[in-house]
């Protein structure tokens, strides 16, 4: 009986274990971008810089926070 309470715990364990990985998500996306928005090369960064509006919101029902550096090229 005991065998069989053993082989019990052991099979439950192994169902269990492989959903901790999906359980250690963050709730947040976050993603950094450097771009050049003053100075010389600011004619090319801020069209990037505007083109962040077409990024995605959430990707998969998870939020993206976009970060964005002024590289100041």
């Amino acid at each position: 009986m005991k065998k069989f309470y053993l082989s019990a715990a052991a099979i439950a364990a192994s169902l269990a274990l492989p959903g901790l990985p999906a359980m250690a998500q963050t709730n947040e996306i976050t993603i950094g971008i450097s771009i050049t928005t003053t100075g010389p090369a600011a004619a090319l960064g801020i069209p990037e810089r505007n083109s962040l509006d077409f990024v995605p919101k959430e990707i998969g029902g998870v939020p993206l926070k976009v970060i964005v550096l002024d590289d100041g090229g």
